[in-house]
């Protein structure tokens, strides 16, 4: 029987994925981190909030228009139908 290259790899494959699984990964340690701002450091990020640009609310009119469906309906305008010069009778 011969194996040809695609077989090869795919058993290669399949021996590295059996050997990967079989090595537990190394424990990890939780790490937790306590800071303590000082005064100068709560003084210095309130002043830099207070340069940050405010965010201004989005303006929902055309949202709330468009979902009132009475509004729609009476605002609503028939399209014009324009009849070229090339048809028709003539």
């Amino acid at each position: 029987m011969k194996l040809t290259p695609l077989v090869l790899v795919a058993i290669l494959l399949l021996v590295v994925a059996a050997l990967a699984s079989a090595q537990e990964p190394p424990a990890v340690e939780p790490v937790s981190v306590t800071a303590v701002a000082t005064p100068e450091e709560e003084a210095t990020v309130a002043q830099l909030v207070a340069m940050l640009p405010t965010v201004q609310p989005l303006d929902t009119s055309c949202i709330n228009c468009h979902q009132d469906a009475e509004l729609l309906q009476q605002l609503a305008e028939e399209p014009e139908v324009v009849e070229k010069l090339s048809e028709g009778s003539g």
